[in-house]
C-alpha cells in the first residue's frame, strides 16, 4: 500500500530533480531517483503471481525519469520481475517500450549486449517469443537479433540421444511423425516446477501419437530429481543431461525453456519463460496441430 500510495504522489508530482554523471564514469541518483529505486526493488518481496500488477503501476514512473545509465538500470530491472512472473503481454509492451527509450536516450544498454539480461538481448528475445513491438535500432540490438537468428538455426540442426532415468533411451529422430515438446528445466527453478503439472495436463489432451513432451533436467544431482519426481509425478519422461551436453549444444540459458517440433522434426515454435496452459494451448495450436476439446 505504502509503495503503491509513493508511485501515485510521483506520478502527480513535477519532475524530480536528476542526479548527475561524474567524470569518473558513475552516476550519481537524486534523492528522488533513490526513492524509485528502492520501490522498484521492492517488487521483488512480492510473490509470484503478484508482481505484475505493481510492476504496471512502476512502469510511468520509470517512464518520466530523465535519460540517464540509472533510468536504463531501472527499466532493466522490471523487465526482470515481469520476465520472473507471468506477465501478460500488454505489460510486456509496455515495459519494452520503456526499456527501449532508455536505451536510446542513453545510447546504449549498460551491458555487453549479448549477456542474459541485457536491454537489447532481452527487447530481441520479446520480439521473437512474444510478438512485442520493438522500436530500437541500436548496434547491440542488432547484435542481439544476429545472435538470436544463429541459435535458431542451431537448434533446429542439432540432435539428441539420451536415457531417461529408467535407462530407456530417447531422440529426437526416434520420435519424427508426432509433434514433440522438449522441456529444458531444473528442479531449483520455481517457474519450471510451475510448468510442468501445465505441460502433463497439455499431453493428456493429446493422444500420445499426436503429441509427446521430453523434459531435460540439468541438475547435478540425479537422486533429488528422482525424490522430486516421485513426490511430483509426471506423465512424460524425463531425461538427466549429466554434463549438461545438450544444454550447452542447443544454447540454453534461460530457464523454462520449450522447443516444440512438428511431425517432420521441423522447430516451429520456442518458448523462454513459464507459460499459462491457454498460452502453451495457443503455442501448440498455432503450430498446426488441432487442440482436442477438453475431456
Amino acid at each position: 500500500m505504502i509503495a503503491t500510495l509513493s508511485a501515485a504522489i510521483l506520478l502527480l508530482a513535477p519532475p524530480q530533480q536528476r542526479g548527475f554523471l561524474a567524470r569518473d564514469g558513475q552516476y550519481y541518483p537524486s534523492v528522488d531517483e533513490r526513492v524509485i529505486a528502492g520501490q522498484v526493488a521492492d517488487l521483488e518481496k512480492l510473490p509470484r503471481g503478484l508482481r505484475w500488477p505493481e510492476i504496471k503501476k512502476m512502469i510511468p514512473v520509470v517512464e518520466r525519469l530523465s535519460g540517464s545509465p540509472f533510468k536504463v538500470e531501472q527499466a532493466r530491472r522490471l523487465m526482470y520481475f515481469a520476465d520472473s512472473d507471468q506477465a501478460d503481454r500488454e505489460t510486456f509492451q509496455a515495459i519494452a517500450d520503456v526499456v527501449a527509450l532508455a536505451v536510446k536516450q542513453n545510447g546504449k544498454g549498460g551491458l555487453d549486449p549479448l549477456a542474459n539480461g541485457s536491454p537489447e538481448k532481452w527487447l530481441n528475445d520479446l520480439f521473437h517469443y512474444e510478438d512485442v513491438k520493438v522500436d530500437l535500432d541500436t548496434p547491440g540490438y542488432r547484435a542481439a537479433d544476429a545472435m538470436f537468428e544463429r541459435r535458431k538455426k542451431r537448434r533446429a540442426e542439432l540432435q539428441f540421444s539420451l536415457p531417461d532415468l529408467d535407462g530407456k533411451v530417447w531422440s529426437l529422430s526416434g520420435l519424427k511423425g508426432r509433434y514433440v515438446i522438449v522441456d529444458f528445466w531444473g528442479i531449483w527453478c520455481a517457474p519450471c516446477r510451475a510448468e510442468l503439472p501445465k505441460l502433463d495436463k497439455l499431453q493428456k489432451r493429446f493422444k500420445l501419437e499426436d503429441l509427446t513432451v521430453v523434459s531435460l533436467a540439468g541438475d547435478d544431482n540425479p537422486d533429488n530429481l528422482r525424490k522430486y519426481l516421485a513426490d511430483h509425478p509426471m506423465g512424460f519422461p524425463t531425461l538427466w543431461d549429466k554434463n549438461l551436453n545438450i544444454f550447452n549444444g542447443f544454447e540454453i540459458s534461460s530457464f523454462p525453456h520449450l522447443l516444440l517440433f512438428n511431425r517432420e522434426g521441423k522447430l516451429v515454435a520456442e518458448t523462454n519463460r513459464e507459460l499459462t496452459s491457454a498460452e502453451l494451448v495457443e503455442m501448440v495450436e498455432k503450430s498446426g496441430l488441432p487442440v482436442p476439446s477438453s475431456n
